[in-house]
């Protein structure tokens, strides 16, 4: 209690004293001075707690729009990025591909245009659809195959090493247990039975020729395994019988692709010129100008040429004249379906550490003739295609890898010429349907007669090609029977998608109207007539089908002239692409009052288009970090002979022109799209 007392007294002195200044408590060396003091609170009165200065209203809505116009502007580059490209039509989804891969093969076989590629799988299913068979008369009348995965060789005793004795017999133990049985499992009861037997790497069976040493065996196990009744129904089989009688399984794909499992050593050179070559005498075969198909195939590790000519002895019968240089390796083969002889094969068995073995194959032809269809299925094979230009052909197929393809002159309903690393040289090819198809190697070439489609594609390397480009006529096909009615059930669309505007960066609103103005001229120009019920793409009038001419590389220069004619007025799509380099675009003749879509597009190089008189339609150019030039021919008379009025009118923006031409009446008949970054632009009109 004493302590309490005091502890009292000690607290009303202090708040006496509490407003004198110099009065200070005195401090106690005590226990009881170093006690706290603490105050009595009321649970009824309210604690005031600091609270932080609020921000004035005016800043927290100027914070809100800042993040706001921030995700808008991140929002619109991803839709952007997502929906939009410069090379093509607009894409759904982040993965395109990159512009190195160049021209690649879609598994979607029903679209014409893929990523902004042009698909080539859609070709080879035009081709099949030419002939009229569907996927179960494809393994029955088709003489090309599939590789089907190799297997594993059958299971081989392996014996103890000659120096080494065998091991001794050791006696059973009778309390160790007996191993156990492992019984063998159940025979597949759609798979023929085959037992295991030695593989042998060296001997001719072991390549698919029947062993001489076993002939009891009637079911020789072929070089990529046993048959399997359930491989994929594009896989057919082909006997390839030599002349000695041998029976060979062979190896191809539909319609065709170079053999690589020839396992030609890297860097190899294949010397065909070499004189010191010794050639073997040539073996002859006969064949029909009447066969469905005539084939001239390769297998395995064997490179050479093919030259085909012309021979005014021979009438209704082709000769194959083949000659080797190793007979023991290269087996020069008969190809038989059903019974059939329908082409020759040069097969060659591979052995390692030995030069690759040559072959020399001449094809003689009459001097007309009509044959249906010829292929060649080679691996590195040139191939030298002498003047054909009076046989005609109805499919024309040569396929190679790493050599060069060249033709004299050629006719034909569909001609399909394909390599590697080689170019491809045309003298004069004409047809309903033309497609070239190489990487690394430039194609020159000169088409008298396109009555349909011309493709040229390459990679790295450059496209000089002068066209003169026919507008079919409606109901006549652009290529074999039944290649309309794909066409005209697939590709319109996409084939539209690729004539759409590209997207267009920044800029004020006034260039952003002027954008979408364009955009939609272009749509109305390129023919999205819904209201003719022909769906994107409106039907003319009768006599007037549509010619397609693309010319696609990259890294290389595309110069493309072409003429289009027509019976009547006619529509043309001439498409040209390139990256890193120059595309030049000539159209030194075109039909009046005619509907034509021009897109000329690359990158980092300059990109020139020069448009015939009689263009009627909207134009657009666009290009960064260069000037955009339009250039209008002065003088010109009205091509039709009615002395209309020239009239072209045009619009400037930063980094884009455009406009349109058009005589006498406005009309919307066409569009002209020229596109590149970091090079001129330069339309003539």
């Amino acid at each position: 209690m004493i302590v309490g007392e005091q502890h009292h007294s000690e607290k009303h002195g202090l708040l006496e004293h509490s407003n004198d200044e110099d009065n200070m408590p005195k401090q106690s060396t005590s226990i009881e001075d170093a006690l706290p003091v603490y105050t009595p609170v009321d649970p009824n009165q309210e604690t005031k707690r600091d609270e932080p200065a609020q921000v004035p209203d005016r800043r927290r809505k100027i914070r809100r729009a800042i993040k706001f116009g921030l995700c808008a502007l991140a929002a619109f580059h991803l839709w952007r990025f997502v929906h939009h490209r410069y090379d093509g039509p607009p894409r759904f989804g982040f993965w395109h591909g990159h512009e190195e891969d160049g021209m690649m093969d879609s598994e979607d076989v029903t679209d014409e245009w893929v990523d902004g590629r042009y698909n080539f799988a859609y070709l080879d299913y035009k081709f099949a659809m030419a002939e009229g068979i569907d996927e179960d008369s494809l393994t029955e009348g088709s003489y090309t195959l599939g590789a089907r995965p190799p297997s594993p060789p059958p299971a081989m005793p392996i014996g103890p090493p000659p120096h080494m004795p065998p091991p001794p017999h050791m006696p059973h133990h009778p309390d160790m247990p007996p191993p156990p049985h492992h019984p063998e499992p159940p025979h597949h009861p759609d798979r023929p039975h085959r037992p295991d037997r030695p593989h042998h790497p060296h001997k001719p069976e072991a390549f698919g020729l029947d062993d001489p040493e076993d002939p009891e065996d009637p079911h020789p196990h072929p070089p990529h395994g046993p048959y399997d009744p359930h491989d994929p129904p594009h896989h057919v089989t082909v006997e390839c019988l030599s002349t000695e009688g041998e029976s060979t399984p062979l190896t191809m794909q539909v319609p065709f692709v170079p053999s690589e499992d020839g396992f030609i050593p890297s860097g190899d050179l294949v010397d065909l010129e070499n004189n010191v070559l010794e050639w073997t005498d040539p073996v002859t075969f006969n064949l029909s100008t009447s066969l469905k198909r005539l084939v001239v195939a390769s297998h395995g590790p064997v490179a050479g040429s093919v030259h085909l000519r012309t021979d005014s002895a021979l009438t209704d019968t082709l000769t194959y004249n083949v000659s080797v240089t190793d007979a023991e390796l290269v087996k020069v083969c008969k190809l038989l379906h059903k019974g059939t002889f329908f082409g020759v094969a040069v097969v060659a068995e591979h052995r390692p550490m030995h030069p690759v073995p040559k072959a020399k194959i001449d094809i003689w032809f009459p001097t007309e003739a009509h044959i249906h269809a010829f292929t060649s299925h080679m691996g590195i094979f040139h191939h030298d295609v002498d003047d054909l230009s009076s046989i005609h052909f109805g499919k024309f197929q040569l396929g190679a890898s790493n050599a060069a393809i060249h033709v004299d002159s050629l006719k034909a309903h569909v001609v399909q010429l394909k390599t590697t690393n080689g170019a491809i040289d045309v003298g004069t090819v004409s047809g309903n349907v033309v497609v070239l198809s190489t990487k690394n190697g430039k194609i020159n070439g000169v088409f008298p007669e396109i009555n349909g489609t011309l493709v040229t594609t390459t990679a790295n390397a450059a496209i000089t090609v002068n066209v003169t480009l026919f507008s079919p006529l409606d109901g006549e096909p652009q290529g074999p029977p039944g290649f309309h009615s794909v066409l005209k059930g697939g590709c319109h669309e996409r084939e539209d998608k690729n004539v759409r505007w590209s997207r267009w960066i920044g800029g004020d609103r006034s260039e952003r109207r002027a954008r979408r103005k364009a955009r939609k001229e272009a749509r109305k120009a390129a023919g999205h007539g819904k209201a003719q019920g022909e769906g994107f793409e409106p039907h003319q009038k009768r006599g007037d089908g549509k010619a397609n001419l693309v010319a696609v590389t990259t890294n290389g220069h595309v110069d493309v002239h072409t003429w289009l004619k027509s019976n009547t007025t006619g529509v043309f799509s001439v498409t040209a692409k390139s990256t890193n380099n120059a595309v030049e675009v000539g159209v030194l003749e075109q039909p009046v009052n005619s509907t034509l879509s021009v897109t000329a597009t690359s990158s980092n190089a300059r990109v020139g288009v020069g448009l015939h008189p009689a263009f009627e339609g909207e134009f657009i150019a666009r290009t960064t970090n260069a000037k955009t030039e339009l250039l209008e021919t002065p003088n010109v008379s009205d091509p039709a002979g009615l002395h209309r009025e020239r009239h072209i009118l045009f619009h400037r923006y930063p980094n884009i022109l455009m406009g349109s031409a058009y005589w006498g009446d406005k009309k919307k008949r066409g569009a002209a799209i020229v596109n590149t970054s970091n090079g001129g632009v330069q339309l003539a009109v």
